[in-house]
């Protein structure tokens, strides 16, 4: 009898096989088991290891008394779940290593299945072949919904709580929402609140519910273990931007690119650090840098594009987005900054079909349609943005913005009453912005329709717009001194009127200048716009130019300006040429 112990994965087996010729003929596999066990022993790669499965599969399918099969069968089992996770660790290996390695990852990982859903016939009680297969549909273009499965077999098989913990933190990347990833998070971590893994997914999670003081502390914990890993650098230097910490956010991103240069999506961070601070040659240095590592940055071409447009750089910034739609080219945001571009440049229609054409195919993207109002009103084709945000708000009735935006196009078509009620809706929703306060308090200081002023609440209104501001604003002081002459105030009309002088914005300076003469005889001002639609499709009365009051100084006033055409890239969900916070101000002319 010859003695074999084969310890297999931390299992000590010991079994006795007969030396003698005849009883393999009582045990027509033990020759194949034999040969399979050393194989075992001497065995280094992963092609070895098929040989042992091989033999072992052999062994079993020529038949073996029950001990020996049993041993046949653990010995198969632990080399498949041995060779699938040589597998995985080659796809890990590849991720680092390699960032082509994304097409080689769908036979990679079915190869591993294989072994392990092999594995699993044998022994579907096998906790650690579970918490692998997981971990493979965890990986880009898994099966989210069988890598659950898995996982939460593998975690009411596993008795260990770090292996537990290891379990819930791998799971918790499969989950559908940020909220149930941060409870298996949150229990990975109540086993054991070390664990790297865990801290550093937390983190990021914490960061994308807009936690950023939790999200720092979790970063700073896996950074005090492992102070160079550039990653969690490049995550710390972004809650720190989100916490508005932007000069050490810029050196966490400097310390993070001494450690891998190499980390292209951390120079586009710099760069929109450069563009707040107004910096735009250096932002385009930044993306420069990046787009040298990978010439396949989509965000990289349309920020440095946004960059060169501000610029005055048109041709390059045309150029980028050239460069953009041919590495993707369905590519929402570079279609939509063409469409600026073709808007500025006068090619409404081109401009218009382009956004259409996204419109169909996303039929849901809001910030498509609310270009397209702004495009229009550019175009004074009023009626037809008003009909646009109509839609819009059908299916988000609650979204500010469009509110904000089809009250300035009713108010453009003298519909004061219809944009009131807008206004309105939109300060319940987002009353911190000052645009939007300040149009409304115009309206109610100023419009000809005795029933709808409120000289009293406009002061408030246009008060709390000077404060947002800092009273720095000409044209949100000089609502405040219309609001003030309408409550018949006239000390503090000329006040607020002159302070709005006093800032040097010539290019209000002729226009508040007549409010001012009117404060100084004692008069309020009135204004209703009057402008010109050529909207498809009016209806009589909205053809019908509004007019000015007979009190009006001046029949062009200060009433909201359209959205601009525009020509830059949305940044943290705004919608590409949407007025935003303090952006526009209240006159339906050019350079107001």
């Amino acid at each position: 009898m010859t003695r074999w112990t084969l310890r297999i994965f931390g299992t000590v087996l010991l079994l006795s096989v007969s030396a003698a010729s005849a009883a393999y003929a009582d045990d027509p596999g033990q020759e194949s088991l034999d040969k399979a066990i050393e194989k075992k022993i001497s065995a280094s790669n992963i092609a070895e290891l098929g040989e042992v499965i091989d033999l072992a599969q052999q062994a079993i399918d020529q038949g073996l008394e029950k001990d020996n099969l049993e041993f046949a069968h653990q010995l198969l089992t632990s080399c498949l779940l041995q060779r699938a996770t040589a597998i995985f660790q080659t796809a890990i290996k590849g991720a680092q290593n390699d960032p082509r390695w994304i097409q080689q990852l769908p036979k990679i990982r079915e190869l591993a299945l294989a072994d392990l859903e092999r594995l699993l016939a044998i022994d579907p009680k096998q906790s650690e072949a579970q918490y692998l297969v997981g971990r493979l549909q965890a990986l880009p273009g898994g099966d989210r919904a069988k890598g659950l499965a898995a996982l939460d077999q593998a975690e009411q098989l596993t008795e260990d709580p770090a292996d537990k913990a290891k379990i819930l933190t791998t799971r918790a990347t499969l989950q559908e929402t940020p909220e149930k990833q941060l409870a298996d998070l949150d229990a990975a971590l109540a086993i054991d609140g070390q664990l790297v893994d865990a801290l550093q997914r937390r983190g990021r999670v914490l960061l994308e519910l807009g936690q950023a003081e939790k999200a720092l502390a979790d970063f700073d914990a896996v950074l005090a273990e492992q102070p160079d890993e550039a990653g969690i650098l490049e995550a710390k230097g972004i809650a720190l931007l989100a916490l508005n910490r932007v000069d050490d956010a810029m050196a966490v991103f400097d310390r993070a690119l001494e450690i891998e240069p190499r980390m292209f999506a951390t120079y586009l961070h710099r760069a929109r650090v450069q563009m707040s601070r107004g910096n735009l040659e250096q932002a385009v240095d930044e993306l420069d840098k990046s787009l040298l590592i990978n010439n396949g940055n989509a965000a990289a071409y349309l920020l440095r594009a946004t960059c060169l447009q501000m610029l005055g750089k048109h041709e390059q910034a045309a150029k980028d987005i050239d460069r953009l739609l041919q590495v993707q080219p369905g590519n929402v945001g570079g279609l939509r900054f063409r469409a600026g571009m073709l808007a500025n440049a006068g090619k409404i229609d081109e401009s218009l079909n382009i956004l259409e054409e996204i419109a169909r195919q996303l039929p849901d993207d809001v910030e498509v349609r609310l270009q397209q109002a702004s495009i229009l009103r550019t175009a004074s084709r009023v009626q037809d943005a008003i009909d646009v945000l109509t839609q819009v708000l059908e299916k988000q009735p609650k979204l500010a913005l469009a509110l904000h935006t089809r009250a300035d196009a009713l108010l453009s078509l003298g519909r004061q009453e219809e944009a009131l009620a807008d206004y309105r809706a939109a300060v319940e929703i987002d009353g911190q912005n000052p645009t939007l306060l300040n149009n409304l308090a115009w309206v109610l200081a100023t419009s000809p329709n005795d029933a709808l002023r409120d000289g009293k609440k406009s002061i408030e209104l246009a008060t709390k717009a000077c404060e947002l501001t800092e009273f720095k604003k000409a044209f949100i002081l000089s609502t405040l001194a219309a609001a003030y002459a309408e409550a018949g105030d006239f000390e503090n009309a000329k006040k607020y009127v002159q302070q709005a002088l006093d800032t040097g914005d010539e290019d209000l300076k002729d226009e508040i200048s007549k409010e001012q003469a009117n404060y100084l005889e004692g008069k309020p001002w009135r204004e209703t716009q009057s402008v010109e639609d050529q909207s498809h499709d009016k209806t009589p009365a909205e053809e019908a130019p509004a007019t000015t009051s007979a009190e009006t100084t001046t029949a062009e006033g200060k009433s909201p300006e359209s959205p601009p055409a525009g020509d830059t890239a949305p940044s943290d969900g705004q919608s590409l040429d949407a007025p935003g916070k303090d952006e526009q101000p209240k006159s339906a002319e050019p350079d107001r």
